[in-house]
């Protein structure tokens, strides 16, 4: 998925935005699997919580990542872990760097 997002340290980017990539891998509990599309994952659903958080201001792609994987738990009970890949596309550093990225990785916490 492709944003254009205010996520940066710099006031031009929070002006301008960047463009970022989201990559996103979600585990289901094999429990919790069934054949039937009213049980199947909500697609749309994952992507307009990705276009939520994404359309949001933030400083750093962590806290928007650790924000996506937050409201994937929420609204999901049968995700058991996720995966979350940010790909800054073209950072305004030095060192021409064509990407930076941020990948997270996290399982659902289990109150006990």
């Amino acid at each position: 998925m492709k944003f254009n997002s205010k996520i940066g340290v710099y006031d031009f980017e929070k002006l301008n935005g960047n463009e970022f990539i989201i990559n996103i891998s979600l585990n289901i509990d094999n429990n919790n699997f069934d054949d039937h599309i009213k049980k199947a994952l909500d697609y749309e659903s994952v992507y307009g919580i990705i276009e939520l958080v994404m359309n949001k201001s933030f400083n750093l792609i962590e806290t928007a990542a650790y924000e996506i994987s937050k409201n994937i738990y929420l609204e999901f009970d049968q995700i058991s872990s996720c995966t979350i890949e940010i790909i800054k596309l073209k950072p305004k550093i030095k060192g021409g760097i064509n990407n930076s990225s941020f990948l997270l990785e996290t399982e659902r916490e289990i109150n006990g």
